[in-house]
């Protein structure tokens, strides 16, 4: 029996937990020309005997992988898709390892003559099946990420991304070649990111305090209960990116304006999932109209961050470049995010969309003296005006 197929097959797992059509485009590359694969070259196959590699299919996964690439950097399809997508890679990965197990090649994998086609569909499932726990901890991991960074303004999920590209563009062919060490360095990954997800979770309960009713563990930063409805006395600041802070807070309606810019309830400070400003939250079960949060009135709470972002841009303009990126990412996170996570996906499209281009225009010109000092508050302004707008036309609150 060759161990290495075994390697090669049990490490795929990693790269289609990743993505679906990009680790089948990258293997079915490497089968194409076996003659440069120490795991393929001895197989008795060729480019007309197996399915994977026919010119159409690999232009097809070509094709997919690009139409997958973009669809993943759209939080709210990627967040769709990810509830069923385990068991989508899976069908994907046990196709392309049962490709590699038509009865002349099982045969030349075990050295042993008359194998069948249901003993390769056993083996294809028994080696495909850890693609569905490594894709839901992805799943877990990333849905961390999108709390963290769900409108991207860090860079959080491109980074991700580019990551995740690397890993399966490099790394299957280092399982290719290296397939007993490039399986042992995958296990360390996947253990590590394990690992990494479990200190998370302890992380967020150690944060968690007790109602001082019910004794159930609620966030620092939420207003009441979810459970019982009790009061929080001791309620915490929330941060940019919706963590908590040492300071407590001082005025009940603002702090509610405050959780809602990070898109989370006013009530239990729980995570929103719905692009709808005044959606029901999914713990609690209130909505932001029973809690006394009015959409005008949130709108006119961002309002007021303006000036300081403009103050802050303008300093930030003295330093070329860091203080560019600086102002785009404090831009996004006090002025752009609490608009952008209400405004429907057509709206977010193009304002995303106009908003690069001017991103592109300002780093341009920002070395031409004086007019480039004012690329950052620029930067500033057209982030604040172009999402604001959008959220007013969605909501109804264009004068």
């Amino acid at each position: 029996m060759n161990i290495s197929y075994i390697f090669y097959a049990l490490g795929n797992n990693a790269f289609f937990a990743s993505r679906t059509f990009l680790p089948a485009l990258v293997t079915a590359l490497a089968i194409k020309f076996p003659e440069f694969i120490p795991l393929l070259d001895s197989l008795p196959i060729t480019g007309d005997e197996l399915w994977l590699v026919k010119d159409e299919v690999i232009l097809g996964l070509a094709i997919l992988s690009f139409i997958e690439e973009l669809a993943i950097r759209n939080p709210d399809f990627a967040r769709m898709i990810e509830e069923i997508d385990a068991f989508i890679k899976f069908a994907a990965i046990l196709a392309i390892n049962n490709a590699m197990l038509d009865p002349q090649v099982l045969e030349a994998i075990f050295n042993h003559a008359g194998t069948t086609g249901s003993t390769a569909m056993i083996i294809g499932v028994a080696v495909s099946a850890p693609v569905i726990f490594i894709a839901r901890l992805r799943r877990n991991f990333l849905a961390y990420l999108r709390d963290l960074d769900e409108g991207n303004d860090l860079g959080l999920i491109s980074l991700a991304n580019w990551l995740e590209n690397g890993w399966i563009f490099f790394g299957v062919f280092f399982l290719v070649f290296l397939p007993g060490l490039a399986f042992f360095v995958i296990l360390i990954v996947l253990a590590c990111v394990y690992l990494l997800e479990q200190y998370l979770k302890k992380k967020e309960r150690q944060s968690k305090i007790e109602c001082a009713n019910c004794k159930e563990l609620i966030l620092p930063t939420a207003t009441a209960c979810y459970s019982c409805g009790t009061a929080n006395s001791k309620i915490k600041n929330v941060g940019l990116l919706g963590f908590p802070k040492d300071t407590e807070a001082v005025d009940l309606q603002t702090h509610k304006y405050r959780l809602l810019s990070v898109k989370r309830c006013p009530h239990c400070a729980n995570r929103k999932r719905d692009k709808s400003f005044d959606a029901q939250c999914e713990t609690c079960k209130k909505y932001p109209k029973e809690l006394g949060v009015d959409v005008k009135l949130y709108a006119e709470a961002i309002d007021s961050r303006l000036k300081e972002v403009l103050i802050t841009a303008f300093i930030l303009g003295l330093f070329p470049i860091i203080g560019l990126i600086a102002t785009i990412i404090y831009s996004k996170l006090k002025l752009a995010r609490p608009y952008s996570q209400y405004t429907g996906f057509g709206k977010s499209f193009l304002i995303r969309l106009i908003t690069r281009v001017g991103i592109v225009i300002l780093f341009v010109i920002q070395p031409v003296p004086v007019i480039g000092y004012l690329s950052c508050p620029a930067i500033a302004l057209m982030y604040y005006h172009a999402w604001k707008s959008g959220f007013e036309e969605q909501y109804g609150l264009t004068k």
